[in-house]
């Protein structure tokens, strides 16, 4: 994540919601099912942009490329934003493995495992069970800020702080 929020520096609200705008239009295409291999390819770019938009916004607030020894999770990104992420991670998971491109199911292999370990963490947080990303609840933003949070499967943000080193079950958020 610290590699997709240096790729977007001096990120602003209103560029996270080019990218979720971006994301409802391309559902407009129907599931990862639904639509085309080229469409499942821009879902997953437009959404590992949202996560990089979103990782710059409030985990580098200087834009200095390195994550701010400060940050934490789960008081700084807010329910809305929570919800931004699980919905991009939850397209990533559905879309990576209908691109055509093998390295892109990669996404899917990683967010499947976080997902796993949520599960056995605490079933409540995990947002990937979701049929519908509009049917997220407050625990699946728990399970979103744990994603940003843990580094046990190389996926979050808190590298330096309460979480670094430890397993998923010490990263959700109360």
């Amino acid at each position: 994540m610290e590699f997709m929020s240096d790729r977007n520096l001096n990120a602003t609200a209103t560029h996270v919601t080019d990218c979720v705008t971006a994301t409802s239009l391309l559902q407009l295409g129907g599931d990862a099912a639904s639509r085309t291999a080229d469409e499942n390819f821009l879902m997953v770019i437009n959404n590992l942009q949202t996560l990089g938009v979103v990782a710059n916004l409030f985990a580098d607030t200087d834009n200095d490329g390195t994550l701010d020894p400060a940050y934490r999770t789960c008081t700084d990104i807010d329910n809305t934003n929570a919800d931004y992420i699980a919905e991009a991670m939850w397209e990533l998971d559905a879309s990576s493995g209908s691109t055509g491109i093998p390295e892109l199911a990669a996404f899917g292999t990683l967010i499947d495992g976080f997902c796993t370990a949520l599960q056995g963490a605490n079933a409540a947080t995990n947002f990937c069970n979701s049929a519908d990303p509009d049917s997220f609840t407050t625990d699946h933003y728990r399970g979103a800020k744990a994603a940003f949070r843990e580094d046990a499967v190389n996926f979050g943000l808190d590298v330096v702080g309460d979480c670094a080193g430890n397993p998923i079950t010490a990263c959700i958020c109360p």
